[in-house]
C-alpha cells in the first residue's frame, strides 16, 4: 500500500468516526496542518510515530505484514503490455470443402 492510499483510508475512518481534523488534532496532539496535509497527500514525509498516533485516534493501527503477492518488475509490466498490444494469431478454423473440391485443390 502506498502512503497516499493510507491517507485516503485515514480520512474515511476519521469521517466515519464523526471526528473533524480539529478533533483529531486535540486528541492526538498533532497539528491540524499536519493532519490536513496528510489527508491531501502533501504530508507524505510524516514520521512513523506521528502516523501511528493519528491512526490510533481514528480507530486504525499501523502494522507490518508479509506481502501476499510478489512485486512486479518492469519486465513483467512490459510482457503484460506486449501481450495486450500484439495481435493474437487467428484461431484455427475448419474448412468444409464440397465434394470434388478437395481433389481439385491437390492437383
Amino acid at each position: 500500500m502506498y502512503l497516499f492510499e493510507l491517507s485516503e483510508i485515514f480520512r474515511t475512518a476519521r469521517i466515519a468516526a464523526g471526528l473533524t481534523q480539529k478533533d483529531v488534532s486535540k486528541l492526538s496532539r498533532i497539528s491540524t496542518t499536519t493532519i490536513s496535509d496528510f489527508e491531501r497527500g502533501n504530508g507524505l514525509d510524516i514520521g512513523v510515530l506521528t502516523l501511528s498516533n493519528m491512526l490510533r485516534t481514528v480507530g486504525l493501527e499501523l502494522a507490518a505484514i508479509p506481502c501476499r503477492r510478489q512485486t512486479r518488475t518492469l519486465d513483467d509490466v512490459q510482457r503484460e503490455l506486449d501481450a495486450e498490444l500484439l495481435p493474437k494469431p487467428p484461431a484455427r478454423q475448419r474448412v468444409r470443402h464440397k465434394r470434388g473440391e478437395k481433389k481439385a485443390l491437390r492437383h
